[in-house]
Formats: C-alpha cells, sequence, structure tokens
C-alpha cells in the first residue's frame, strides 16, 4: 500500500513504478493509513518529581501547572513496449507496460512510450527506470480518471510475489523536497528491519522533552543525515494483536452489516441515510457523485433523500442505486475492509520513520525479518528530578534526567540542549535477518562529554541557557503551535497534577511529496 500526496493539475498528475510481474492493483483508504499513524505515533512522557520544598508551593500546585504546558492501452507504432495489463481502480487509470530488457536502450523506448501517452516524465527519467528494466521488471503509470480532481488521490493497493518487500524510491527523486518524510508500516511473522540502510537509535536526550513535537522531526532529520541519508529510526515494533481495532472499530463493523441489511432490502432512501455512516471515508462522494444525475444538489440529496423519491417506482430519479452499491463496496467500504485484513494478516506490525533529500534517494530500501530482536514500544518515559527549596519555585529550580547513564540538567521549563551541539544518534546499527545489531557507531561517551562541556551534564555546574534566537537549533523553547513534528507529547508530574495530550500527526508535515508505505 502507497501513498502519496501531489501538488498541481489533475491533467499533470502522473505516477510510474517499478513491479515485479503483473501485480493485482487496488485502492486503499487515507483514513485507514491516519488511524493506523495515530495509533502509532511516538509518545514522549515527562513525568516530574520533587527534592525538597519549592518556594509558593504548598501542595505542589505550581509543579502541577509547570507539567501542563504542552506522510488506455497503447496503439502507436512503439513494437518494443507490450501492454501487459491496463484497467481503472478508484480515482486512477492504470497501465503496464512490459519492455524488452535485453534492449540496448531499453529506458529510452519506456520514456518514448510514456511520454506518446501523456505521462509526466523529466531528463532524468531514463536513468532511474533503466535499473528496474535490466532486472526484468515492468513498469506501471497512474493517470487520473477524467473528471476526477486531485482531492480524490487515495492510497494504492499492489499485490505481488517477492522475496523481500522494497519500497522503489528512486524514481521518487524527480518530485521530492528536500527532507521528505517516508513512513513504513511493515506486517510480517516478526520485527521488521532495513536491510540495506542503517538503523538509528535516537539521542533522546536531543528531543525537546516540554515539547516533544518541536524538534521530533528535525532530530530525526539529522539522524538520518549523521548516517549518509539512509537510515530508519523504529519507531514501533509490537504483535498486530494490539491494534485489531485500529482501522475499523466494533462499532464501524456493525455499521457496514446493518447498512448491507438495508441493501438487501432495497429502499434507495434507507439506502442513502445508512450510508450516512460512512461519509468521511475514502471514495464516499466521488461514489455519490458518480451515481447522481438528477435534479438537485449531492447536498440537496444526502439532507433529504426522501424528497427525491417516487413511491410508485421505489426509487430516486436520477439515482443509479446498482451503481452506487457497487462504488459503496468496491472503493468505500472494501478498501477499509482489506487494509483491516491486511493489517491482522501476520503477527507483527513495525513502523519506521526517516526524512530524505532527492540526491540521498541513490539505494531502494530492502526489508527483511529478524526474530532475534525485542519489541520497541511507542511510548517513553522520562522523569526529571526538580532541586526545590524555600527560595526557589518550581520555574526557577534546577533539575536533572537520566538518560540510560546519561545525565542532562537544565533550569526551569525549557530543555536546555541545542540539537547543533549534539549528535542526534546515540547510536547507528545495522539490522540483519537474526542476531544483535552490529553497531556502527557508539555516539553515547561523545554524548556525555559534550554535555559536560556546555555545563549540562554533571550537577555541580551551572547549565547553560538557549538563546532565544538560535532558529531550529535550540532543543527547548518552542510553542506547541509552530510544531512540526511527528509525535505525541505528554507531560506528566508526580505526585499529583493532571497531564495534556497534544497529538500532532506526521500528516501534518506533508510537503509537496512525501509516503507513506504499508508492506
Amino acid at each position: 500500500v502507497v501513498e502519496i500526496q501531489y501538488q498541481g493539475s489533475a491533467e499533470q498528475f502522473s505516477w510510474v513504478l517499478p513491479v515485479p510481474g503483473i501485480p493485482e492493483i487496488g485502492v486503499s483508504s487515507t483514513l485507514a493509513l491516519d488511524r493506523l499513524q495515530a495509533a502509532t505515533n511516538p509518545q514522549y512522557i515527562l513525568n516530574t518529581e520533587i527534592e525538597g520544598r519549592c518556594a509558593f508551593d504548598d501542595n505542589n500546585d505550581a509543579n502541577n501547572d509547570a507539567n501542563n504546558n504542552p506522510f488506455n492501452n497503447f496503439d502507436g507504432d512503439n513494437n518494443d513496449v507490450d501492454v501487459v495489463g491496463a484497467g481503472t481502480v478508484g480515482p486512477f487509470d492504470f497501465e503496464i507496460i512490459s519492455v524488452d530488457p535485453e534492449l540496448d536502450n531499453a529506458a529510452d523506448v519506456a520514456v518514448q512510450w510514456l511520454e506518446e501517452n501523456g505521462y509526466e516524465v523529466t531528463p532524468q527519467t531514463p536513468d532511474l527506470l533503466g535499473p528496474y528494466l535490466e532486472d526484468g521488471m515492468n513498469l506501471i503509470g497512474f493517470r487520473l480518471t477524467n473528471g476526477a480532481g486531485v482531492e480524490s488521490i487515495r492510497p494504492i493497493m499492489m499485490t505481488y510475489e517477492t522475496d523481500d518487500p522494497m519500497i522503489p524510491i528512486r524514481p521518487t527523486a524527480v518530485a521530492a523536497n528536500d527532507d521528505m518524510g517516508i513512513m513504513v508500516f511493515n506486517v510480517a511473522p516478526g520485527r521488521a528491519v532495513p536491510a540495506n540502510y542503517r538503523h538509528l537509535v535516537l539521542n533522546e536526550a536531543a528531543i525537546n522533552w516540554f515539547v516533544p513535537s518541536s524538534n521530533y522531526r528535525l532530530v530525526v532529520e539529522r539522524a538520518a543525515d549523521e548516517a549518509g541519508g539512509q537510515g530508519f529510526v523504529t519507531e514501533l515494533a509490537a504483535p498486530t494483536s494490539n491494534f485489531s481495532n485500529t482501522i475499523l472499530t466494533p462499532n464501524e463493523f456493525e455499521e457496514i452489516a446493518q447498512y448491507r441489511l438495508r441493501v438487501e432490502a432495497g429502499s434507495p432512501v434507507d439506502i442513502i441515510e445508512h450510508s450516512l455512516s460512512f461519509l468521511g471515508w475514502d471514495g464516499y462522494m466521488e461514489a455519490l457523485s458518480q451515481s447522481w444525475s438528477g435534479d438537485g444538489e449531492l447536498e440537496e440529496l444526502l439532507d433529504c433523500p426522501q424528497c427525491f423519491f417516487n413511491s410508485f417506482g421505489n426509487v430516486i430519479v436520477g439515482f443509479d442505486m446498482a451503481g452506487f452499491l457497487a462504488l459503496m463496496e468496491n472503493t468505500v467500504i472494501g478498501p477499509m475492509e482489506k487494509t483491516h485484513e491486511l493489517l491482522g494478516s501476520e503477527a507483527y506490525l513495525t513502523r519506521f520513520f526517516t526524512t530524505m533529500s532527492p540526491f540521498e534517494m541513490t539505494t531502494d530500501p530492502v526489508f527483511t525479518v529478524n526474530p532475534d530482536l525485542p519489541d520497541v514500544s511507542n511510548v517513553h518515559t522520562l522523569t526529571r528530578m526538580v532541586m526545590c527549596d524555600d527560595d526557589l519555585s518550581v520555574d526557577e529550580a534546577p533539575w536533572w534526567a537520566d538518560f540510560d547513564g546519561v545525565q542532562v540538567h537544565g533550569v526551569g521549563q525549557r530543555w536546555p540542549v541545542r540539537i547543533g551541539k549534539l549528535p542526534a544518534n546515540r547510536r547507528i546499527e545495522q539490522l540483519g535477518a537474526s542476531g544483535p545489531p552490529e553497531v556502527v557507531v557508539d555516539n553515547t561517551e561523545e554524548i556525555r562529554q559534550e554535555l559536560s562541556e556546555l555545563g549540562l551534564g554533571a550537577p555541580t555546574e551551572q547549565p547553560e541557557t538557549p538563546d532565544e534566537g538560535d532558529e531550529g537549533d535550540v532543543g527547548g523553547g518552542e510553542s506547541a503551535s509552530d510544531a512540526g513534528g511527528g509525535c505525541s507529547a505528554v507531560s506528566g508530574s508526580s505526585p499529583g497534577g493532571g497531564a495534556l495530550v497534544l497529538l500532532l500527526s506526521l500528516v501534518a508535515l506533508r510537503l509537496r511529496r512525501r509516503g507513506r508505505f504499508f508492506v
């Protein structure tokens, strides 16, 4: 399942991917991926414990307040290209072409065919597609059907046989922004690992734990850059059974069942009224629009289907009920059910995230399974110890926190660590199909030394306060409204007090082009 976001005109939209053989093509659901992403987003929970008694803080109320801050068949004369598959799925027309890999200029032949058939290509396209064609892979091209707008673009689902799943990232380089976000969900018998990319273990001291969403993505960007632009963070690795109600809830299964009962009853008014349960699902408005040719606007039909009902014929004049039912099953309900089934088809879910710029997209990431590795929780917790006395409030008191043997010391409610002053990776690893990680780079001692030199790593030293003007380089101080990250931020206090939860999905990071992959 592959999702991109596109900016531009519908007429100029084209999307070409290399595929093995002739895959089965379908559509998935943006809603399904949004729900899966929200359920697996990283969460950073900062707990606070008080040593001593803070000024003006008889019941630790100051502490509680402080911790509540907050991706047409060809009929020309190009005989070196065979159209081996074509069709329409959801808002897309697609064609699958095969080019003889023995040709000296297979990529040029493919590009000529794409240009003659209305696909957008760039000067880099032959070099990008050539290696896939030499390996005997086919190409699949997608364009929007006539009348479909860019708002109709949704994830596609391709089913084919392969040894290990691979993301064809190289062709993406022609339309990618710098530091494009790439999110991968992998379902498999065990924990998945990047076989040919590095594995990134973040330096969590560089994350602003007061507002993690303010710089989490920047930490990942710099971590990926430290690994040569080709590395993934494992944000979660856990049994899929933990997410059995994520894509479809029990209530929604009941709504689907009730809707299908109404379909059997055959009343068009009942069908439309019960279909409103899926109003926010991918493809619903397109299904209704394609099925309605009557007098009146779609909104009028939705508001009052009985107003258009002809009881004598038991019909709504202008409403193609059979066409609507088919579209509901094939493009609205079916894709959600299939993606739900895909998630539950294997025992284990792994989520990866990274960012890449076009010049870094030189190798397609391949994923394999390593059953020897442990689970990875998306929930991260940290306890800071605030050192109070009668002259200092929580907002003024010094504190310290321990990251698995690396201490950070700060004052008040600003995170003291600047991203640019420390490595973004605690470790860079290489993972394989078995056994423990091979540590390529271990920055633990460098991080500890840098913190000490900055006065942030020893209790007797006065922590340096970050300058307000260090844009993009300060670990603390950003407000949640400026956040560009992809995590949940939770601040808690002990004893007593509540918690503020900020859910900032990576969907908010969508630039001109970014991708989510479900493999």
